[in-house]
């Protein structure tokens, strides 16, 4: 039993630490992007990262942490390959959405995805390295350098996202100051 309850606070603790770590790493994309509103984008991304670890209980088929923890092989959302095309797919439906819905809100949400699933598997990667369909598994990444990764991860996005809101038009509201339409500059707030 006290056994079975340390497992429970491992898992919980380690699915929470996923989480922190996708929420500081949009929060800290969201604030570069002048965002609003920036918590509720960063808890979303959290929150991805955490569902995340649920395909270990679909892949046990069991809601037993035992069966869960003790599989023969890595859940199916575990594959940094699978994360990239199914953020791929999600891009496109945004796009596709966009073309016939004004649904801006949507625009990170694929981007969200990644940095909430790279993370998730970069962190992972420190005890079972980074699996690549159908390629193969890294070696275990050391923590400095998984560390190190997630944060150039983290920049890479942010600076992908405000180079391609600089070169469209841009409307954004960040905490009551406005900001005016630009096209192919950057952000001017009043």
């Amino acid at each position: 039993m006290i056994k079975t309850d340390v497992r429970w606070r491992r898992a919980l603790y380690d699915t929470i630490t996923h989480g922190c770590i996708a929420f500081l790493s949009w929060a800290v994309v969201s604030n570069a992007l002048h965002e609003s509103p920036a918590f509720v984008s960063a808890l979303l991304c959290g929150i991805l990262a955490m569902v995340l670890d649920g395909d270990h209980f679909y892949e046990a088929r069991s809601f037993q942490l035992e069966k869960a923890l003790s599989l023969q092989h890595r859940p199916f959302m575990h594959s940094t390959s699978t994360v990239i095309v199914i953020s791929l797919n999600v891009w496109v439906l945004v796009k596709f959405m966009r073309s016939y819905w004004n649904v801006s809100c949507l625009d990170y949400l694929p981007w969200m995805c990644l940095i909430a699933w790279i993370s998730h598997h970069l962190r992972d990667a420190n005890r079972r390295g980074m699996w690549f369909m159908p390629l193969g598994s890294t070696p275990p990444l050391p923590q400095w350098m998984y560390i190190s990764l997630i944060l150039l991860f983290v920049w890479l996005v942010t600076v992908v996202l405000y180079y391609r809101s600089s070169t469209s038009v841009v409307n954004v509201t960040y905490l009551g100051s406005t900001s005016v339409n630009v096209q192919n500059s950057h952000i001017i707030e009043l």
